[in-house]
């Protein structure tokens, strides 16, 4: 999943971006900003710690860059 190739093909068939984490670090993401992949940002830590401490599916509203998103995140265990 370190190809962004892939994502951008995932993107272009859901119509939808998406991020990888690891942790609570973004490390592969559809999301562009001045020409770059925004990798290297954090996850919100409401959503971090509701995903990685909780073990609980997140679903509702983030922003990524300022620009609201509807995010669903599955429960995921540290690493």
């Amino acid at each position: 999943m370190d190809n962004p190739v892939l994502l951008d093909d995932i993107k272009k068939v859901f119509q939808t971006d998406l991020s990888l984490f690891q942790g609570d670090v973004r490390y592969n993401t559809t999301v562009i900003q001045d020409g770059k992949r925004v990798i290297g940002t954090q996850l919100d830590p409401q959503i971090a710690s509701k995903v990685l401490n909780y073990k609980e599916r997140f679903t509702g509203n983030s922003k990524v860059l300022g620009v609201p998103f509807i995010t669903s995140a599955p429960a995921w265990s540290k690493r």
